[in-house]
C-alpha cells in the first residue's frame, strides 16, 4: 500500500511540473517600448480627426471593434459608429486639439488603454467655432497589422 502511495505522489509530481503557469511578466522596457508604439499610432489618429479624415480614421479601428459609447450613444459595429463620425466630420472644416494629457496603461503584451484629456476647438463650415472639453479612453489590441482600437468611450462639455 505504501508503494502506491509513492507511486501516485511521485505521478502527482511529474504531472504538476507539466503543469506551470506561462505568465510573462512584461519588463520594463517591454511596457516602454508598448506605450511609445500607443502614442505613435494616438499621433496618427489625431492628425485624421484634426483634418476630419473618415477614411484615415477608420482605419485605426479594429475589425474585431466591440463598441464605442460618445456622449450617451453606443455604436455596436464599427460601420455604425463609422457612419456617425462622418456625419461628425462632414460638418467640420478643422479640428485642434489642444492641452493634450495622455496616459497610456498596458494591461499585457497584446492590450493596452489610451486615456486623454485635452480642449478640442472645432471649425465648422459655417464659421461657427466650439470648443469643448474633451475626455477618451481607447483599448487597443495589437494585431496582425498593427495597435488597433477595439473599444471607446468619449464624453466632453462645451466651455466656451
Amino acid at each position: 500500500m505504501n508503494r502506491l502511495y509513492i507511486v501516485i505522489a511521485l505521478l502527482m509530481g511529474i504531472i504538476f511540473t507539466g503543469c506551470t503557469n506561462q505568465h510573462h511578466e512584461l519588463t520594463e522596457q517591454k511596457i516602454s517600448q508598448i506605450e511609445s508604439q500607443i502614442l505613435t499610432e494616438w499621433e496618427k489618429i489625431s492628425i485624421t480627426i484634426e483634418k476630419s479624415d473618415t477614411e484615415g480614421y477608420a482605419s485605426f479601428i479594429s475589425p474585431d471593434f466591440i463598441l464605442m459609447a460618445s456622449q450617451g450613444s453606443v455604436f455596436y459595429s464599427k460601420e455604425e459608429y463609422i457612419v456617425n463620425v462622418r456625419k461628425w466630420f462632414a460638418t467640420r472644416k478643422n479640428t485642434a486639439i489642444e492641452k493634450e494629457n495622455i496616459i497610456v496603461t498596458v494591461l499585457s503584451e497584446n492590450i493596452a488603454l489610451l486615456d486623454q484629456e485635452s480642449v478640442f476647438q472645432v471649425s465648422y463650415k459655417n464659421d461657427s467655432v466650439q470648443r469643448v472639453q474633451h475626455a477618451a479612453s481607447f483599448v487597443f489590441k495589437k494585431e496582425p497589422s498593427g495597435w488597433l482600437i477595439v473599444h471607446g468611450h468619449e464624453s466632453f462639455i462645451d466651455i466656451e
